[in-house]
């Protein structure tokens, strides 16, 4: 009994260690917005209580706070503030791609739609801009 105790201990620790794993949303992400939307650039962090802080760089070079959090373990729920507009984004990670998270935005400014993001990973040792 005690060894099976033990055992589902050690279940558990590996399936949250691997979920975490995939839902991994710090760094720097492309979103891709219906045409004709350009990409723009953000850039997340997550603290230990799920809550998502970031940067979001607008068209016009407008550097815009973003408020969130995660849902769950594979979803996020993003506000994004700019001086001329708002945005909230509601996705989830793509299920087998840990690099990328899939969703609905709505805007007061834009009309609402679906948008992808993709995580930008930098293999340069001195850095990517």
């Amino acid at each position: 009994m005690k060894r099976t105790f033990v055992l589902i201990l050690a279940i558990l620790a590996l399936a949250t260690t691997m979920s975490a794993a995939t839902t991994d949303v710090n760094g720097k992400w492309k979103i891709i917005w219906p045409a004709p939307g350009k990409p723009n650039m953000v850039t997340l962090a997550v603290d230990k209580n799920r809550f998502i802080d970031g940067v979001y760089s607008s068209d016009d070079g407008e550097q815009c706070p973003v408020k969130g959090m995660l849902i769950f373990d594979d979803g996020v729920y993003l506000a994004i503030a700019c001086g001329k507009f708002t945005i909230t984004m509601d996705g989830k990670f793509s299920p087998d791609n840990d690099q990328e998270i899939t969703g609905t935005y709505t805007s007061g400014q834009f009309p609402s739609g679906k948008f992808t993001m993709e995580k930008q990973v930098c293999l340069l040792p001195e850095g990517c801009k």
